[in-house]
């Protein structure tokens, strides 16, 4: 009898105080412990059967480069996965090149507590959220924007790279990288000479440089040499350091060959030879002078007849007595078409030859020639009374 009396004052205190709910099995008036079990499954199947109860409280960024982002998360228990499988994606988006977006999704290892995304545009904003999935629903987290870290710019466009030449100068322009990068913060422009039609000139030197500004993408490069080909690189740079350079040639012009400004100047002349001046220091064009020479014709004749000369006068021999001729200089300079046109020329006339036995001043009146300063005139010489 008393232990009935004591079962029953348990009982009505655990009923009273609720420390047992209906749910449970056994220990309960008038209820068999097979249907409280059956109740209690159902209750854990109705709890199962659920969809996610949140996504992870924190989505941490880890590590942030240019080109990769690290992200962690807290460790995903039964409480909040509903007991089921699951599944976690990383879902990203951001903008590039001219309004363009990129979006894509990411199946992270459920059990990894950090899962890296790559191969991201440097200096881009990008936008980060996190989908826990099981069986029966989804949940989202809230993006996040992280901005990923500058690196090195891409190379200039060779396109944009324009160089207008000049005799001894070039102009240099240019654009940005399509792919900056980051912030540009200076251009560099490394250039040497590496061929050039004058011979005189040094190539394969060392490199000279010039640094631009982030804002200045244009530069005059003087005191070239002309007729020179020069070759340029280009590069552009972030704090993170030089991108690739771009490479471009600009040759500069060759003004005109030269050519000289006045006529040779007669110094002496006899019946079968001249002697002039070449007058080659006054020129018009562009040096250097590697070769003078001197042709000549008669006034009625083809030029025929071309003598280098490697003195500042010269003597043309085996001319025809008391014949007019023509004589010009020719200069020529180093490589292709560094011939000019012929200076101005001479007339002048050689002087008659020496009068035959007999011919006196008694004879019939003769003609001689007289040269001043390349001007003839023919003077008429008689027999002095």
């Amino acid at each position: 009898m008393m232990e009935l009396m004591l079962l029953e004052d348990v009982l009505r205190r655990l009923r009273d105080e609720q420390v047992i709910q209906d749910k449970q099995h056994g220990f309960t008036k008038g209820i068999s412990c097979l249907t409280k079990l059956m109740a209690f499954d159902n209750g854990v199947a109705i709890l199962v059967d659920k969809e996610p109860m949140r996504t992870p409280k924190t989505l941490k960024i880890a590590e942030i480069q240019a080109r990769h982002i690290a992200v962690d998360w807290e460790s995903l228990g039964y409480n909040i996965t509903r007991c089921h499988t699951f599944n976690v994606t990383i879902c990203y988006h951001y903008f590039c090149g001219r309004n363009e977006s990129k979006a894509d999704c990411l199946d992270m290892d459920p059990k990894a507590p950090q899962h890296v995304v790559d191969h991201l545009p440097p200096y881009t904003n990008v936008s980060l959220k996190m989908i826990l999935t099981n069986p029966e629903g989804r949940k989202e987290s809230e993006e996040t924007i992280i901005q990923t870290d500058e690196d090195v710019p891409g190379p200039i466009p060779a396109k944009s790279v324009k160089g207008t030449p000049f005799e001894d100068k070039i102009f240099l322009n240019w654009k940005e990288p399509v792919d900056p990068n980051g912030i540009i913060t200076q251009y560099e422009v490394s250039y040497s000479s590496i061929r050039s039609f004058d011979p005189a000139v040094p190539v394969a030197g060392p490199p000279q440089t010039v640094s631009k500004l982030w804002n200045s993408t244009h530069h005059v490069f003087s005191h070239l040499h002309p007729g020179t080909t020069y070759q340029f690189f280009l590069r552009a740079s972030t704090v993170k350091g030089f991108g690739p350079a771009t490479t471009i040639n600009v040759t500069t012009n060759i003004s005109e060959p030269p050519r000289p400004i006045a006529p040779p100047q007669l110094l002496g002349v006899g019946p079968t030879y001249l002697l002039i001046q070449l007058n080659a220091n006054s020129i018009i064009g562009d040096g250097p002078i590697i070769l003078k020479e001197v042709e000549y014709r008669m006034t009625s004749g083809t030029w025929t007849e071309t003598h280098a000369v490697n003195a500042p006068t010269y003597k043309l021999w085996h001319l025809d007595p008391d014949t007019e001729y023509e004589i010009r200089v020719l200069l020529t300079r180093p490589g292709e078409g560094g011939t000019g046109q012929p200076g101005p020329p001479l007339i002048t006339r050689t002087k008659c030859a020496a009068a035959a036995p007999g011919l006196s001043y008694g004879s019939p009146s003769y003609e001689a020639v007289a040269v001043v300063y390349g001007t003839v005139s023919l003077v008429s010489l008689q027999k002095p009374d």
